[in-house]
């Protein structure tokens, strides 16, 4: 239960972050550049950064963790057969 909680704040806090990021990229997307060393310029291309980078790896976990699920269940399923027979799983009469 503690994990679970743990697990939604965490989100939200996440999609809160990638909200006002967006926000800020969006308010600030048209500033008045003072130049090469323009600060406002610099947090844009640090959070633009950010999003591209969380971006990335959402995706990467969203295309590897169907992999993950399908490797799990043939080697369940392969085990299953093997490795947990046991004498009262296989119904053997141990009388001698």
């Amino acid at each position: 239960m503690k994990n679970a909680t743990f697990a939604a704040i965490l989100s939200v806090l996440i999609v809160i972050a990638l909200t006002v990021s967006f926000c800020f990229v969006i308010a600030e997307s048209d500033h008045d550049c003072s130049g090469e060393d323009c600060h406002v310029c610099r947090a844009i291309a640090a959070v633009s950064n950010i999003i591209v980078k969380f971006s990335l790896a959402v995706a990467l976990v969203f295309s590897v963790l169907p992999l993950v699920f399908a490797a799990i269940a043939v080697i369940s399923a392969r085990t299953e057969n093997t490795v947990f027979n046991t004498p009262v799983k296989l119904k053997v009469k141990l009388s001698n």
